[in-house]
Protein backbone atom coordinates (compact mmCIF):
# COMPACT_ATOMS: atom_id res chain seq x y z
CA UNK A 1 0.00 0.00 0.00
CA UNK A 2 1.06 3.60 -0.79
CA UNK A 3 1.24 5.98 1.69
CA UNK A 4 2.67 9.65 1.97
CA UNK A 5 4.28 11.53 4.26
CA UNK A 6 5.31 14.77 4.83
CA UNK A 7 9.05 16.04 5.81
CA UNK A 8 10.66 12.04 5.78
CA UNK A 9 13.84 12.41 6.67
CA UNK A 10 16.73 10.99 4.22
CA UNK A 11 18.67 9.34 7.33
CA UNK A 12 15.54 7.37 7.22
CA UNK A 13 14.86 6.68 3.54
CA UNK A 14 16.66 6.31 0.48
CA UNK A 15 15.91 8.90 -1.74
CA UNK A 16 18.96 8.79 -4.58
CA UNK A 17 17.53 5.98 -6.66
CA UNK A 18 15.12 8.29 -7.47
CA UNK A 19 16.95 10.67 -8.63
CA UNK A 20 19.92 7.77 -10.19
CA UNK A 21 17.00 5.77 -12.29
CA UNK A 22 15.78 9.34 -13.62
CA UNK A 23 18.81 10.95 -14.74
CA UNK A 24 19.02 13.76 -12.66
CA UNK A 25 22.84 13.08 -12.01
CA UNK A 26 23.46 16.90 -11.06
CA UNK A 27 21.76 16.04 -7.50
CA UNK A 28 24.36 13.06 -7.21
CA UNK A 29 27.34 15.32 -7.58
CA UNK A 30 27.10 16.39 -3.90
CA UNK A 31 24.28 13.91 -2.35
CA UNK A 32 24.83 15.54 0.81
CA UNK A 33 23.82 18.87 -0.52
CA UNK A 34 20.62 17.17 -1.74
CA UNK A 35 19.47 15.63 1.20
CA UNK A 36 20.09 19.24 2.75
CA UNK A 37 17.61 20.40 0.37
CA UNK A 38 15.45 17.88 0.89
CA UNK A 39 15.02 17.69 4.68
CA UNK A 40 14.91 22.20 4.70
CA UNK A 41 11.84 21.69 1.82
CA UNK A 42 8.35 21.16 2.14
CA UNK A 43 8.88 17.29 1.46
CA UNK A 44 6.45 14.52 0.79
CA UNK A 45 7.36 11.43 0.13
CA UNK A 46 5.11 8.78 -1.47
CA UNK A 47 6.34 5.42 0.08
CA UNK A 48 5.82 1.28 0.25
CA UNK A 49 6.78 0.28 3.31
CA UNK A 50 10.57 2.07 3.32
CA UNK A 51 10.72 2.17 -0.07
CA UNK A 52 10.34 5.23 -1.88
CA UNK A 53 8.51 5.64 -5.25
CA UNK A 54 8.36 9.26 -5.48
CA UNK A 55 9.05 12.80 -3.93
CA UNK A 56 7.95 16.11 -4.37
CA UNK A 57 9.57 19.23 -2.92
CA UNK A 58 8.51 22.60 -2.50
CA UNK A 59 10.41 25.82 -1.99
CA UNK A 60 7.51 28.40 -0.59
CA UNK A 61 7.06 31.70 1.90
CA UNK A 62 3.81 30.28 2.79
CA UNK A 63 1.73 33.44 1.26
CA UNK A 64 2.68 34.79 -1.93
CA UNK A 65 5.01 32.34 -3.92
CA UNK A 66 5.49 28.01 -4.35
CA UNK A 67 8.19 26.66 -6.48
CA UNK A 68 7.49 23.01 -6.87
CA UNK A 69 11.24 22.19 -7.30
CA UNK A 70 11.17 18.26 -7.76
CA UNK A 71 8.70 15.88 -8.73
CA UNK A 72 10.23 12.46 -9.11
CA UNK A 73 8.37 8.74 -9.36
CA UNK A 74 10.76 5.38 -9.84
CA UNK A 75 10.07 5.09 -13.77
CA UNK A 76 8.72 1.35 -13.10
CA UNK A 77 6.59 3.11 -11.20
CA UNK A 78 5.02 6.02 -13.38
CA UNK A 79 1.27 6.23 -14.45
CA UNK A 80 0.34 4.93 -11.87
CA UNK A 81 -1.34 7.85 -10.01
CA UNK A 82 1.66 8.76 -7.75
CA UNK A 83 2.91 11.89 -9.27
CA UNK A 84 -0.75 13.22 -9.40
CA UNK A 85 -1.07 12.46 -5.55
CA UNK A 86 2.20 14.16 -5.25
CA UNK A 87 1.16 17.20 -6.95
CA UNK A 88 -2.63 17.17 -5.35
CA UNK A 89 -1.03 16.83 -2.00
CA UNK A 90 1.77 19.83 -2.18
CA UNK A 91 -0.93 22.28 -3.45
CA UNK A 92 -3.19 21.32 -1.21
CA UNK A 93 -0.54 22.05 1.71
CA UNK A 94 -0.21 26.07 0.01
CA UNK A 95 -4.13 26.81 -0.88
CA UNK A 96 -3.35 30.48 0.04
CA UNK A 97 -0.42 31.01 -2.23
CA UNK A 98 -0.96 33.39 -5.08
CA UNK A 99 1.33 31.58 -7.39
CA UNK A 100 2.68 28.40 -7.92
CA UNK A 101 6.01 28.12 -10.40
CA UNK A 102 7.78 25.26 -11.77
CA UNK A 103 10.16 24.88 -14.56
CA UNK A 104 9.28 21.28 -16.24
CA UNK A 105 11.13 19.48 -18.77
CA UNK A 106 10.20 20.35 -22.30
CA UNK A 107 8.48 17.58 -23.25
CA UNK A 108 4.62 16.97 -24.27
CA UNK A 109 3.94 14.84 -21.99
CA UNK A 110 5.61 17.23 -18.88
CA UNK A 111 3.43 19.56 -20.62
CA UNK A 112 0.14 17.97 -20.41
CA UNK A 113 0.63 16.53 -16.94
CA UNK A 114 1.06 20.12 -15.44
CA UNK A 115 -1.69 21.49 -17.38
CA UNK A 116 -4.55 19.42 -15.78
CA UNK A 117 -3.62 20.99 -12.33
CA UNK A 118 -4.36 24.04 -14.18
CA UNK A 119 -0.21 24.99 -14.82
CA UNK A 120 0.05 27.37 -17.98
CA UNK A 121 2.86 28.08 -20.13
CA UNK A 122 4.73 31.32 -19.26
CA UNK A 123 3.43 33.99 -21.42
CA UNK A 124 3.53 38.28 -21.56
CA UNK A 125 1.44 38.49 -19.16
CA UNK A 126 4.22 37.20 -16.29
CA UNK A 127 7.58 38.95 -18.25
CA UNK A 128 9.94 36.69 -19.36
CA UNK A 129 11.30 33.81 -17.21
CA UNK A 130 14.95 33.10 -16.26
CA UNK A 131 17.14 31.10 -14.26
CA UNK A 132 20.67 31.32 -13.19
CA UNK A 133 21.94 28.02 -13.09
CA UNK A 134 25.14 28.04 -10.77
CA UNK A 135 25.20 24.50 -10.12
Amino acid sequence: MITYHWQVSPGKVDFKPLYEQNGWTRYLDDWAKTERAIRQAASLAALEGEQVLGLARGVSDGETVLYLQDLLVLPERQHQGIGTALVKQMLGRFPNVGQVVLIAEPTAQAQSFYQQFGFKSVGAQYGNAMVLDRR
